[in-house]
């Protein structure tokens, strides 16, 4: 942030709001929307009702890598591309920036266990129950 205003003599300026001060996460899109927010991060599974398509990355097994991921969500996302057209032109706001989200859990509890790229951990997935 400092480095953007910097390279813009001052035009564009920040404040910034960490860990849901201005609002919750499930109300930053409509924060954005009535003018509060200039911009937020916004994740689509806490709006499911406002941005359903996009909450299609949060699921997984979708891709193989965070690099590719990003690369097909983003390209998603531009102005008249799939998501642009079916869910933020009609929400009324711009993408500035966008990548799937990944959760991943790990635990201690078993130190002989591994996951491919962490030796000694375990990884494990909360599921809900329906």
């Amino acid at each position: 942030m400092d480095r953007a205003t910097e390279l813009s003599k001052g035009r564009i300026k920040f404040e910034w709001y960490p860990a849901e001060q201005l609002g919750k996460a499930k109300d930053l899109l409509a924060l954005v929307q009535t003018g509060v927010a200039d911009m937020a991060d916004v994740v689509p599974g806490y709006v499911p009702d406002k941005l359903p398509l996009s909450g299609v990355s949060e699921l997984p097994g979708q891709i193989n890598s965070s690099c590719e991921g990003t690369r097909v969500f983003y390209a998603l996302t531009r102005p008249g591309q799939f998501l642009a057209k079916n869910e933020y032109d009609a929400q009324k706001v711009h993408v500035l920036m966008a990548a799937p989200l990944c959760r991943i859990r790990f635990s201690r509890r078993r130190k002989n266990s591994t996951s491919r790229g962490h030796p000694g951990a375990e990884v494990k997935e909360r599921r809900r129950r329906q």
